[in-house]
């Protein structure tokens, strides 16, 4: 992930929460 949320199974996709 590139953003600070944990990325727990994100690869690519921005983890926004």
């Amino acid at each position: 992930a590139h953003n600070f949320p944990l990325d727990l199974a994100a690869t690519e996709a921005p983890t926004n929460g």
